[in-house]
Order: structure tokens, then C-alpha cells, then sequence
């Protein structure tokens, strides 16, 4: 599933502000007079005519403040109260105040150091968690940051299959997404030379509509939103959207990073990229909203693939295994595991025959069907608990 810092210094009187900055000459005849001048301050806070105290915009490199969390460990689960020390490592004078944000919102007040915080983390999601500590004196501001990690709060369910029917799949098919919508399904495949978007029918396996890609291009997940057909690729950074009734491109979309599963919310086109994050990108631009992170009760899942969101809740291949996992995105927890193993029997395998990969939804018939790489059968399953959790072993 860096940067240069650069100072900036105001200089502000009543009525204006204004930016002045010295920069040094170097004499080639008299190296001795080289002069270095750095940002000169006139003043770093000022009154606005209403009262209210400008907060001054520089930026402090070094800080004199020390955060520790309590008991030395910054992994927590989900419910869990994250517990933090504050103090000061060097002397600050003419304190004004100290504000407390986490994840850039804030979270408290504070008047004088040292002090606890003490956060509750039931409403959080997992993964990394920022906690920054500001400190307003007279004349600066010293920042503090540090961050800290949260688990999923238990151990993910296991769930088991049941098959419901078997359908035929064509085994040339690398398989890299899959949706059904109005009784028809849609498949997007990979490989460099052979990607394509298709419209299949379910009872055949026959292709009916077919859209290859440039050769140079991978192929990857695929995602139904408003009329529209989105198609990621694997390396190339550019998406596809294609008119759903005749597969015509309209337009491209651009994102950074890999393009792995792609699914939708109805709100946003949720993708993977082979890591434990799942990004939210809105339609019309495909600019990124938001990020997930997801995470067992253990530590990350990485590897999310090909994704489907059915009933609220997203279910993802995890690349090279016989598991989907179902995850909460409103928090990124996963809450179960679905085991596959032995979905597809020996004699449908073939030397070419690849991992899991593919989910869809029958969102009006209930139904969910499954496949993978270079299958050559399409299973249309039921989710079960398995038979030691039924009788309450």
C-alpha cells in the first residue's frame, strides 16, 4: 500500500505590512568583505485596530519544547487514551499560550508547561495520527510535532464461502477489475499488449463489447460512477473514463503514485495502489480528497488490490493470497477476513493460472461474484461464518 524549509519573516506596523531582505555581496577583489545578511525583523506581532493580537509567521527550526508519550510506546488500538508528556527542554519567556492540534485541528489549551495530554482515540482512524504543540510567546512561535500510530481494536473475523453457481471465465484474461451494474459485467484486464475494458455476459462468458489499450500500457482496476466507465493503469499515472454504453473515451484523468483496484462510494472513486493506503478522488477531476490507511489489529495490510464497496463497506484483494479483506472506511479498520482457499479446484487450473483478483457486486440481486488471473471459471458465492463459529467453538 524531504523538502527545503524556507524562513519567512513579516514586518508589520499598524497599517501595513511589508517584507524587507538583505542579501550579501561577495567581493572577487576582497574576500575578506564578504557581507551575509539574513532576514532583518522590525516586528513580529501587531494589532489589526480591533484588539485582537496578530499570531507572528515565523517558523522556528529549533524547538524548546520536548513531547514524550507516556510509558514510551506510540502504538495504540482504536479506544485506547494516547497519553503524552509535555515539557519545555530550554527556557521561554513571555508565554502567551499553548495551543494543542491533532491531525491540524484543534484539540486543547494549555497556559504553562509542563502538562499531560490525554487523548481518546475511539473516533479516530488508523494509522499515523499527528499531534502538533505550539507554544505563542511575545515575539515567536515554537512548534513541537509528533505523531502517533493506531491499530484496529481487534482481531479481524474469519469468514468462509459458499458457492452459489459457477460461470465460465475466459482464461486468457488477466484479470484486474470486475463490477456488474444493470445485469451486465464489466471486466478490466492487464498486461502490456493485451489490456482492455469488456463488457461480458454473465451466463456465456462471452465478450460482447470489447476496448483494448494502447499496447504500451497496463491495464488495471475498473469503477462505474455516474454513466461513466474509470480505468486506472499500473505505472503510467493516467486513468481512462469511458462512456458506459459504447466504451468511447472522453477524457483521461491523472493521479500520482501506482493504480491497483478502483471502486466507488457513490461520492468518490476509492483506489489502491499496493500498499495498506486507499486514496478518495473525486470524479469530476480525480483530485485526491483523502487518504486511509488500513490496518489490522497486528499492523498494516499491505498489498490491497482489486476492491469492491458493497454495503458500506470495502472489500479488497490482498495481492497474492487467498483473502479479501472487509475494511470500514470510515476508519480504515479491517473487521474481517474472507478465506478463499480452494475456490477454484484443480481441474480448472492451468500452467498459466494465476492469484485471486476480482470482485462484483449484484448490488439489485444480492449477489457477489469472484475470480481471478487467468481463470477460467467465475464464482458466484455467499459469505458463511465458518462451522467452528456457528456452533460456538
Amino acid at each position: 500500500m524531504s523538502k527545503k524549509r524556507e524562513k519567512e519573516v513579516s514586518c508589520c506596523s499598524n497599517k501595513a505590512l511589508f517584507q524587507k531582505t538583505i542579501f550579501a555581496q561577495i567581493s572577487v577583489v576582497s574576500i575578506t568583505k564578504i557581507v551575509f545578511c539574513s532576514f532583518v525583523f522590525v516586528s513580529l506581532s501587531c494589532n489589526n485596530g480591533s484588539g485582537e493580537k496578530k499570531i507572528p509567521s515565523s517558523v522556528v527550526v529549533r524547538s524548546a519544547i520536548e513531547a514524550s508519550f507516556i510509558g514510551g510506546n506510540s502504538n495504540y488500538r482504536i479506544g485506547d487514551t494516547a497519553a503524552l508528556r509535555v515539557s519545555l527542554k530550554d527556557s521561554l519567556k513571555n508565554l502567551e499560550g499553548i495551543e494543542v492540534y491533532l491531525n491540524d485541528v484543534l484539540y486543547s489549551t494549555e497556559k504553562s508547561f509542563p502538562f499531560n495530554i490525554s487523548i481518546a482515540t475511539t473516533d479516530l482512524k488508523t494509522g499515523r495520527n499527528a499531534v502538533r504543540i505550539s507554544a505563542l510567546t511575545t515575539n515567536k512561535i515554537e512548534t513541537k510535532t509528533t505523531s502517533f500510530t493506531l491499530f484496529a481494536p481487534n482481531k479481524p473475523k474469519m469468514l468462509t464461502y459458499r458457492i452459489l453457481a459457477v460461470y465460465d471465465h475466459d482464461k486468457m484474461a488477466y484479470t484486474q477489475g470486475l463490477f456488474f451494474h444493470e445485469g451486465k459485467l464489466y471486466e478490466g484486464t492487464g498486461q502490456k499488449k493485451i489490456s482492455s475494458l469488456r463488457l461480458v455476459d454473465l451466463e456465456s462468458g462471452n465478450i460482447e463489447r470489447l476496448q483494448k489499450m494502447d499496447g504500451s500500457l497496463f491495464g488495471e482496476g475498473i469503477a462505474y460512477f455516474e454513466g461513466q466507465i474509470y480505468q486506472l493503469t499500473w505505472v503510467s499515472q493516467v486513468g481512462f473514463v469511458y462512456n458506459a454504453s459504447d466504451f468511447e473515451v472522453n477524457r483521461k484523468v491523472y493521479y500520482s503514485g501506482e493504480g491497483w483496484g478502483l471502486t466507488s462510494d457513490s461520492t468518490f472513486l476509492i483506489r489502491s495502489d499496493g500498499t495498506n493506503v486507499l486514496s478518495f478522488h473525486d470524479p469530476a477531476n480525480f483530485s485526491l480528497e483523502r487518504r486511509l490507511e488500513v490496518y489490522t489489529n497486528e499492523g498494516p495490510l499491505e498489498k490491497l488490490n482489486e476492491l469492491e464497496y458493497i454495503n458500506g463497506k470495502i472489500y479488497a484483494n490482498v495481492y497474492q493470497s487467498d483473502y479479501v479483506a472487509i475494511i470500514d472506511p470510515n476508519n480504515g479498520v479491517v473487521e474481517s477476513m474472507l478465506d478463499l482457499k480452494g475456490i477454484l479446484q484443480k481441474k480448472y487450473r492451468t500452467k498459466q493460472t494465476d492469484v485471486l483478483n476480482g470482485i462484483a457486486y449484484d448490488a439489485v440481486g444480492k449477489r457477489i461474484f469472484v475470480t481471478g488471473k487467468y481463470w477460467a471459471k467465475l464464482f458466484e458465492i455467499s459469505i458463511e461464518e465458518p462451522p467452528e463459529i456457528k456452533n460456538g467453538i
